[in-house]
């Protein structure tokens, strides 16, 4: 049962485990936008806003976030009608995206720079987002259509672009096999949430709720053919929360250290179009914020076809249903899709200089900052007693990154039932 208050979200499971726990966020007070435009050269082929006729030769559209919504192209839907960004449906207006046309480039700035952040969700560590989008079977089967009877084609529209990265602006790394600019994934602006549409994009919106996050990125196992023949609504599930994008890691590169973090960093992100017809074009460029240690975990634990799964994914979820809720797998490191047939920790009577006792142990990673674990022990399940006289735990000498603890008591007839309980906090 869910026991809550405050902060705290308490879940007991069996007689000896307990989680407490509450899904983690990160938030960011860093601007984790490109800032500032360093270098911009159009290049020739521009297109024009098809609407207003206007170039898209603004680089500072590719500042700041991406866009969520845009409007109706004109056509199917009035102009002054919002719609959703959608992997159908992107964004298409010259105030929203820049264009690099042949032979032209663009260079833009992070400050505070892109890191190589271990707790960079699947090793990325920025995000191109363009308008490359997904063809329906039949045109104009977007806007403000039911997305769950919109199916998506097999056929990428996509104008790649070769994206480069650098630390000062004079010693350039390029990808040069890949990933591309304005390439898979199309933009999602906003989540599938017929149970929670934003009212603020029109009447006709049943659909469409919140924002996606901008800075996770989008699972790479996630591919184009994955989504064709299935509805919008299923591709908007499949990415989640994610917004979509190129995801790009520069673990790879020979790049300098960040002084402050000691995390490898890139402050220039350079976009080139190599192609003599193609024009790409660039919504935003994203840092990759870091999650917490368990969110970290889970997203390598769960594929993207689990975690369509409402909260297969949560702390307090049980998957494989070994009663030891996902929380504790993360800890102990377990497989959450996989029974575990073994106690947690282990249970002893010993003699301490004539006295007797009852020691605990357990073997457990190094606890995030944001997680607590304790032993605790009842002798009528209904009071419990972190009441433990000493609770030593010292790095495992076979492996350091793991803590080998042991709680005591000296009060041996006290003894009865012992579960272990672990609380995440969040803000």
């Amino acid at each position: 049962m869910w026991v809550k208050g405050g902060s705290w979200n308490k879940l007991t499971v069996g007689c000896i485990f307990c989680a407490t726990l509450a899904a983690v966020s990160v938030s960011a007070a860093e601007n984790l936008f490109a800032s500032r435009v360093i270098d911009y050269l159009p290049g020739t082929g521009l297109p024009i806003d098809s609407i207003t006729g206007e170039p898209f030769t603004d680089p500072s559209r590719a500042l700041g976030p991406p866009a969520v919504d845009t409007t109706g192209d004109g056509f199917l839907v009035s102009p002054l009608t919002l719609l959703p960004v959608t992997p159908a449906y992107p964004a298409f207006r010259s105030f929203e995206l820049v264009s690099i046309g042949v032979g032209g480039h663009l260079t833009l700035e992070f400050d505070p720079p892109i890191l190589d952040h271990p707790l960079n969700p699947y090793g990325l560590d920025f995000i191109v987002y363009g308008n490359a989008w997904l063809m329906t079977p039949s045109p104009g089967a977007y806007g403000t259509n039911d997305p769950s009877n919109v199916l998506l084609g097999s056929f990428l529209v996509e104008e790649p672009g070769l994206v480069s990265v650098s630390a000062d602006g004079i010693e350039w790394h390029t990808y040069t096999d890949g990933p591309f600019a304005d390439s898979f994934a199309p933009t999602l602006g906003r989540r599938y949430s017929p149970d929670a549409p934003d009212p603020a994009l029109g009447t006709w919106n049943a659909w469409w709720g919140e924002s996606t996050n901008p800075h996770l990125p989008l699972d790479p196992a996630l591919r184009a053919d994955d989504l064709a023949g299935h509805s919008l609504a299923f591709a908007a599930q499949a990415y989640g929360t994610a917004t979509g994008g190129a995801g790009f890691d520069i673990g790879g590169f020979d790049l300098p250290l960040d002084p402050e973090t000691g995390y490898r960093f890139a402050r220039f992100v350079r976009i080139q179009n190599p192609s003599p017809t193609a024009t790409p074009e660039i919504d935003a460029i994203a840092a990759v914020a870091p999650v917490s240690a368990y969110r970290h975990w889970a997203l390598q634990r769960f594929t993207w076809q689990q975690r369509m799964t409402p909260d297969i994914d949560h702390p307090a979820a049980d998957p494989d249903d070994d009663g030891i809720p996902n929380l504790l797998e993360f800890l102990f490191d377990l497989d959450p899709n996989t029974p575990n047939p073994e106690p947690l920790f282990a249970l002893s009577a010993t003699v301490i200089e004539g006295q007797p006792s009852l020691q605990v142990h357990y073997r457990v990673r190094h606890l995030p900052p944001d997680i607590e674990l304790r032993v605790e022990r009842t002798q009528d399940y209904r009071t419990w007693l972190a009441d433990a006289e000493t609770l030593t735990c010292l790095p495992d000498p076979i492996a350091p990154e793991w803590q080998l603890c042991t709680a005591t008591w000296s009060d041996t007839n006290a003894a009865g039932a012992f579960r272990l309980v672990a609380e995440v906090f969040t803000p």
